[in-house]
């Protein structure tokens, strides 16, 4: 592995390309097992049947989530964001993982679990409702020793299944791979025999399964117990694993950048025309690209708050009717009600507030990843994909490097004038993205801040029945009701206002980006032999261990 990370690190400083390293394994850490599948197949429910353990989370289902579960002497729950930890209850992770209707970024967190069991694994947990689409499965491939992939009986083998099977896991991982069958006891006996035939034709036979729930009972942990003991023939299977896709990336980022730095004036017209038309089209990518955020980010995050509102609104009338039905002293209640109905909806606008804060937080951080998927569809979009990639790897280059070279060097330096890195910031694909320029949380919630009640329906508790009592806390309750939906309104809309701005600006930047990096690279003749000799030399090297 040495020799490979070593290779790594010369490509690395040959193309400016980061590549994901992964770590070492110790010969005294557990065995990493990756559970993958989808959230309606209760991950966590498998989890709880094969350790006995996170059974408050056993129902839990979300768009999408990354979780590693591990044994610790005390038991704790973390989520993680970005290079934050944050250390909640397992009510809270819980409610986090069931909010379908959040923006749908994936929640990544740390389940720590005092079951002795546990002291020989690691468990990574990975589901997805997008067919996988944003699964990194290389990280996947380098960060297991064995995977269980889920499938259910009721359902087998959908495409997109298929496609992650045949493309990925199969070619690379099928000695350390099982198949897990969930709802396995909604099959009858009669129908079982001709899924054990589909199943045997698509895998040939090679690949164990299990039924959850449990024909034999503990059978996935028995062969978890095995992997236990086969761990040194299992490390040995991830790292070639893992040589054989850093040698593959490298390989890959050679050949591009040899192919930019040898590319010609005609590929150059090329990328340039293609640009010239994506540039024509823009205004209107842009707006679908702002009418899509809206739906994705705002538009949710206000049906979120005011669903809260309205669920609140009922328990507390609720609330209020019991207490009034029970009560003794009316008049009593009369003084009581108005300022106890105002406290409460303070105190409810004060956590509306917060949801809002976080979902924007979330939606922020989210931004880079949207915008940047978003500009390549676009590009690539009926583009010749050789062309596409050109673009992106010159942008690429003109950001992160100038190159000077004699005709046996290749050295690479950083450029001195930063001023646009500072500027637009890079991302590792080569797509700069302007996300500073507009505060898109703090100037809606300097300007609204948390709702205060003013003194509203004080006229409408002179009467001293007790159905007079409800009558006006009902109708104080729907104005102050009523009155903090618009202010919801005007938080979000000024949330908007700025995510739109933002999301208009970095397509314009990385559009401008684009072009300047391609007319940068057609006026500069440089003669890059040198380069290219460096690059091929390195090219042969990892012909040679890939053999």
């Amino acid at each position: 592995m040495s020799k490979v990370i070593d290779l790594m690190g010369r490509v690395s400083e040959l193309t400016g390309t980061d590549f994901p390293m992964p770590a070492e394994p110790g010969d005294s850490l557990p065995v990493r097992i990756t559970l993958v599948g989808q959230p309606q197949q209760n991950l966590f429910g498998i989890l709880n049947s094969i350790f006995g353990g996170a059974k408050q989370l056993d129902r839990a289902l979300m768009r999408g989530y990354h979780c590693e579960v591990s044994f610790g002497e005390s038991e704790k729950t973390v989520i993680v964001y970005g290079d934050e930890y944050h250390e909640v209850t397992y009510e809270s992770l819980a409610d986090s993982l069931c909010r379908l209707d959040r923006t749908g970024i994936p929640v990544i967190c740390e389940l720590t679990y005092h079951l002795e069991t546990l002291k020989k694994f690691q468990v990574q947990i990975i589901a997805s409702d997008n067919d996988f689409e944003e699964v990194d499965w290389e990280k996947v491939l380098m960060d297991s020793d064995y995977c269980l992939f889920t499938l259910s009986s009721t359902a087998l083998l959908a495409m997109s299944e298929r496609k992650v099977l045949r493309n990925c896991l199969l070619p690379n991982i099928k000695d350390a791979l099982g198949i897990v069958l969930t709802n396995d006891h909604l099959i009858l006996d009669d129908d079982r025999a001709d899924i054990d035939a589909s199943l045997e034709k698509f895998f040939g036979g090679n690949v164990p399964f299990f039924r959850i729930p449990e024909e034999k009972e503990g059978a996935i942990l028995k062969k978890m117990e095995e992997l236990a003991d086969e761990m040194e023939n299992l490390r040995e299977l991830r790292k070639k694993r893992t040589e054989k896709i850093l040698l593959s990336k490298a390989a890959h980022e050679v050949e591009l950048q040899i192919e930019a730095l040898s590319s010609n004036s005609e590929r150059l017209d090329e990328a340039i025309e293609l640009l010239k038309e994506k540039a024509r089209l823009l205004p209107a990518r842009k707006e679908s690209a702002c009418r899509r955020a809206r739906m994705q980010y705002t538009s949710k995050m206000k049906v979120d708050a005011a669903e809260r509102l309205s669920r609140f609104h009922r328990a507390l009338m609720e609330k209020i009717r019991d207490e009034v039905s029970k009560g003794e002293d009316v008049a009593e209640m009369q003084s009581i009600l108005p300022p106890y109905i105002g406290d409460q909806w303070n105190e409810e606008s004060e956590k509306v507030l917060k949801d809002i804060r976080i979902s924007a937080e979330e939606m922020q951080r989210d931004l880079n990843n949207y915008v940047e998927k978003d500009i390549r569809s676009y590009i690539e979009s009926g583009a010749d994909a050789q062309t596409a990639d050109y673009v992106f790897r010159i942008t690429d280059m003109y950001f992160k490097s100038e190159f000077h070279a004699d005709e046996n060097t290749f050295n690479f330096e950083e450029k001195k004038d930063d001023t646009k890195l500072k500027q637009c910031g890079v991302i590792a694909s080569g797509i700069a993205l302007v996300l500073i320029s507009h505060p898109i949380i703090g100037a809606a919630v300097a300007v609204y801040g948390s709702h205060k009640v003013k003194q509203l329906g004080k006229k409408a508790f002179i009467e001293t029945n007790r159905q007079s009592l409800v009558t006006a806390s009902e109708d104080m309750c729907g104005e102050i009701y009523d009155d903090m939906i618009v202010w919801i309104d005007g938080i979000v809309a000024s949330i908007e206002k700025n995510l739109m701005l933002c999301i208009e600006e970095c397509y314009q930047k990385m559009m401008d980006t684009m072009v300047q990096a391609l007319n940068s690279r057609k006026s500069d003749q440089s003669d890059y032999a040198g380069q290219n000799k460096a690059l091929a030399d390195i090219r042969e090297e990892i012909k040679n261990a890939m053999e």
